[in-house]
């Protein structure tokens, strides 16, 4: 038990994780977005005790592992709302609902939506197997799978080129826009033989 915990009572204990890989998310930023009347009260006249000077009781940032803690909470039912660590556009925002009981901590699992570009590679027979996708410029790469698909996470919204080659098939590319964070944008490439 760590000094904070023992002054404090630990409301809700959760953590940040990406939606497709499961990996924690650290530097995301958990508010209360929907609270009990008391807390909304307490918090706008600074009277509930913070866990350290200069932290609001209503917010956390999620740790290397992903992990974040809210303390002293009275019983309720909140809405966390948690917002993607760097603002670069990787990930989406979300929301979960937790209830927060007299008994002990309130567990959350947030999953944030990744920003990425899902490619099918199609060939003269059917699905592409072991094709070579990357993102130009990005530094992001994969290999698709027996159904020919594969799944680049990690992208910030906007404008990407897919690059593609496979064993026997000339290469191609295929311009594809990710419209928002969170977004995953759909690009079907079809390579010829050589």
């Amino acid at each position: 038990m760590t000094a904070v915990e023992a002054r404090h009572r630990v409301a809700i204990a959760g953590r940040v994780a990406d939606a497709v890989t499961g990996e924690p998310v650290p530097g995301a930023a958990v508010r209360l977005d929907i609270t009990p009347a008391a807390v909304r009260r307490a918090v706008a006249a600074a009277d509930l005790v913070t866990p350290a000077p200069g932290r609001r009781p209503d917010r956390a940032v999620s740790d290397a592992d992903g992990r974040f803690l809210l303390m002293d909470l009275p019983a309720g039912s909140y809405r966390l709302a948690v917002d993607p660590p760097g603002g670069d556009g990787r990930y989406g925002a979300a929301t979960a609902s937790v209830r927060v009981a007299a008994g002990g901590p309130a567990k959350a699992e947030v999953a944030l939506p990744p920003t990425a570009l899902a490619v099918t590679v199609r060939g003269p027979d059917g699905p592409v197997a072991g094709a070579r996708v990357r993102v130009r410029g990005s530094g992001l790469g994969a290999t698709t799978g027996a159904d020919g698909t594969c799944t680049l996470a990690g992208l910030q919204p906007g404008p990407h080129v897919a690059a593609v080659e496979a064993r026997g098939l000339a290469p191609a590319t295929q311009a594809v826009t990710v419209a928002r964070a969170g977004a995953t944008a759909r690009a079907t490439v079809t390579l010829s033989v050589e």
